[in-house]
Formats: C-alpha cells, sequence, structure tokens
C-alpha cells in the first residue's frame, strides 16, 4: 500500500477572476516588482550597506529573495524613489541612481552591500532610518531571466487573490504545487518556485522551470485555484477549516525561532511538519487586521522571552452606566449598555509604570476572548494619528493564547504611548513611564 503520507492532496483552494497563464517571457520581478517596505541604510562613501532585516511584510522579503538571487556580485541595478525625510532639517533627500552589488546575505537576501555608481550628491555619509522614507526604493535590472508563472490581475480581498492562498514555494524548501481548474492547455500540477507582487497590484505564482507552461488567459471566466501539499492530515486537521488562514512559526532544536508564515492554515502547517521533522511547527488562527504588521518578523516573537518589568491583563467588557440625558431642558438619568476596558479588573483609561534605571520592558496580555476580533494600534499621540515605529512588538492575535503587546521604553522612546482598540466601539488606553 502507498504511503499515503508522501501523497499529493489539496491544502487550500482560492477563486479568482482576471487570470492567466504565462509561457515563458522576461521575469517582471525585475522590471515591475513591487516591494512596500523601507530599509536601514548606513552609507560610507561609495559604500552602500541595505538593511531589511526588520521588513515583516512576507510579500516584500519573497521579492527580495528572488530579485538579489538574480543578481551576482558584480551585478548593476537601478533604483528609483526612495524619498528620504530629513528630521534635523525638514529636508527630503532621494536615493535614485545605479548601484553594483558587492555582497547579499541572509535567508531572503535582506543584507545589501553595494557600491554606488550614480546617486544624489546630497546623501551624506551615516545612517538613514527606515521609518523615514517618504516612498520605499524601487528596484530595477537588466537580468535576460525569463520565467513562466500564473497572474492575477484583479485582486479582491482574501480568499479571491493569491495573497490568500500563502505560497512559499520550492525556493524555500517547501514543495507546494499549483493547479487551476478547468484549464485546457495547462491542466497538470506544477510546481511552484515562488510568489511576488507587481507595482500595478498583480500577483504571480512563479512556476518552477521544469514544466512546460503555455500562454492562456481566463479573463472572463471565473476560476478555482488549488495548492497541494504532500501528506494527508490527522483526523483532526481534516475537520478543520482550510479557509482559516493564521501564522505558523518555525522552530530549530534550541528553541530558536527561524521564520514566521503567513497566510497559513492548519492543513498547510501539518504537510510542513512532517516532512521537516526536525524542526517545531506551531500554528495558531489570525485575522486581518492591522496590528499584524510586524509578526511576521522572528525578532518579535524573541520578545515572549524578554525579562518584563510590568506586566497587566487587560480585557473589555459590557457594563450598564447611568447617562445623564437632556430633554426639553429636564435632565434624565437613563441606563445604558457600554463598553469599557480593564486592566487588571480595573476600569481605567491609563495605566502608570514606574521606569527602571536602563530599560522598562512592559507586557500587556490580550489573550482575553473579550479582545477576540479587536483591532489594536499603538500612537505617539491622543488623537491617535501618528503610529507608533519602533521599540514595541504585537505578539500573537488579541483573544487567543500568547497574544500580547510588549513595549520597551528606553533613552530614545517615548515616556507617554497610546494603545487604540476598536471593537464595537473606540477604546484609548495612555501608558505612561515616570
Amino acid at each position: 500500500m502507498a504511503n499515503q503520507n508522501a501523497s499529493l492532496n489539496v491544502v487550500k483552494t482560492a477563486e479568482l477572476f482576471v487570470t492567466n497563464f504565462e509561457g515563458s517571457t522576461a521575469d517582471p520581478c525585475f522590471t515591475r516588482g513591487r516591494i512596500d517596505s523601507s530599509p536601514n541604510i548606513f552609507k560610507s562613501g561609495s559604500s552602500f550597506f541595505i538593511d531589511y532585516a526588520n521588513t515583516s511584510n512576507t510579500s516584500d522579503l519573497k521579492f527580495l529573495n528572488r530579485f538579489f538571487s538574480g543578481l551576482t556580485n558584480g551585478s548593476t541595478f537601478a533604483l528609483v524613489g526612495g524619498t528620504y525625510f530629513i528630521e534635523e532639517s525638514g529636508l527630503q533627500v532621494g536615493f535614485a541612481g545605479t548601484y553594483t552589488v558587492v555582497g547579499i546575505t541572509g535567508t531572503y537576501k535582506t543584507y545589501i552591500n553595494v557600491t554606488g555608481n550614480t546617486y544624489s550628491p546630497s546623501l551624506t555619509d551615516g545612517v538613514y532610518e527606515s521609518q523615514n522614507f517618504k516612498y520605499p526604493l524601487k528596484f530595477s535590472a537588466t537580468t535576460g531571466n525569463t520565467a513562466q508563472y500564473l497572474i492575477s490581475k484583479l485582486n479582491k480581498t482574501s480568499p479571491l487573490n493569491l495573497s490568500f492562498l500563502g505560497v512559499y514555494g520550492n525556493n524555500y524548501g517547501y514543495e507546494e504545487y499549483l493547479e487551476v481548474e478547468g484549464a485546457s492547455a495547462n491542466s497538470e500540477r506544477y510546481l511552484i518556485d515562488s510568489f511576488v507582487k507587481l507595482q500595478d497590484g498583480s500577483e504571480i505564482i512563479y512556476i518552477n522551470p521544469q514544466s512546460s507552461i503555455s500562454t492562456e488567459n481566463f479573463y472572463a471566466q471565473q476560476k478555482k485555484v488549488n495548492i497541494y501539499m504532500r501528506g494527508i492530515p490527522d483526523l483532526a486537521t481534516l475537520a478543520q477549516s482550510k479557509q482559516q488562514n493564521g501564522i505558523t512559526t518555525v522552530v530549530d532544536s534550541d528553541g530558536k525561532i527561524l521564520n514566521v508564515l503567513g497566510e497559513q492554515n492548519l492543513h498547510q502547517k501539518y504537510s510542513r511538519s512532517l516532512y521537516d521533522q526536525n524542526k517545531i511547527y506551531s500554528w495558531y488562527g489570525s485575522i486581518q487586521v492591522s496590528n499584524l504588521e510586524n509578526i511576521y518578523n522572528p525578532i518579535a516573537y524573541d520578545g515572549l522571552s524578554l525579562s518584563i518589568d510590568h506586566f497587566s491583563f487587560i480585557k473589555i467588557t459590557t457594563v450598564n452606566k447611568a447617562l445623564l440625558t437632556l430633554v426639553d431642558s429636564s435632565q434624565f438619568f437613563t441606563e445604558q449598555l457600554v463598553q469599557i476596558l480593564l486592566v487588571d479588573n480595573v476600569e481605567t483609561s491609563e495605566v502608570i509604570f514606574r521606569a527602571t534605571p536602563t530599560s522598562t520592558i512592559i507586557k500587556l496580555d490580550l489573550s482575553d476572548a473579550s479582545l477576540y476580533s479587536c483591532k489594536i494600534s499603538a500612537y505617539y499621540d491622543e488623537e491617535c494619528s501618528l503610529e507608533l515605529d519602533e521599540t514595541f512588538y504585537f505578539n500573537g492575535v488579541p483573544g487567543y493564547d500568547g497574544a500580547s503587546f510588549i513595549y520597551v521604553k528606553n533613552i530614545e522612546s517615548p515616556a507617554v504611548i497610546y494603545l487604540k482598540f476598536e471593537l464595537d466601539t473606540v477604546l484609548k488606553l495612555q501608558l505612561t513611564i515616570i
């Protein structure tokens, strides 16, 4: 009897509307690839050290990996955009120009050492921090590289897009196959190499060159796209929805988090763990809210092991409150159900923590079920108009075990920050460190 754990099985399905297969053609990643994140850059003379290590957007990481895997030391590429705001002077400079690759490293090619050939003379030596980029860098290179792929040109919300499928592919050591039901010229299951987004919003899944793809469009057709992986899940996993996406973490034998994979369901997690038994794979369901933006960076998970100076438990509850109402100049007290924020079971809108001499680490537990589907964001200001951009981590998903907010108060970070909780209503919590 054949080993069922070696058979290919459907782990995820999406519905697409404006798609087509492209046979071997110029790889659009090198001329039209999209990246939304900005790096930290250190300039010294004509040397530039570009660091995307803090990038949490998994689509951006896949782009970086494909783009710079297609270049070698000595290759030349162009940068456009990359407008940078200098806080001290209020001036703006750009990184547009041509650059030569000196060295590339990192799992996703996130550390890039280049020599500037042509660039703005306004760029002085020093550090350019990611949060001060007004517009991200755009990379372009002439390589002659070709590719074959499935492209989706009209992407809606999940599951009506390719992002929903959570593709990593053969380029990352994960065996995944693509099938488009109802295709005629391309009716097989094709080994996947990778996934990227393009500047016009299109999404593409690269097909491994060992297959042969013909150009075929489905512009007026609704198509069901399947992702296959090896292994028949156990009964508990089979009972779980294939539409429920979540986060999968990859941990080595020493407990170090190696990677964080997005848009994954339990079926995908099962297949990955089955054929990578030297590592530990964990999964939890997620909801698509803005506070997951930095969750894909393994550094964020290391925050769970930090020595916590202050710990508080957060929940939202609904209570009856007496409200004063004016009707025809008469005053009436009425009761109304309202949502309130509890910190350590006390209703409050501000929590004060005492600082330690060097740095203070505050952890807010967000695992209470009352926070399920709550959108939580961190800000510098009480009006919640300027998002906090560093020295904090959102771990997990509100309402699930392990969810938390960790804030590291050091000499450079603000002593007062604000958290906004958006559920049926908007609640704010001020954190003050004295």
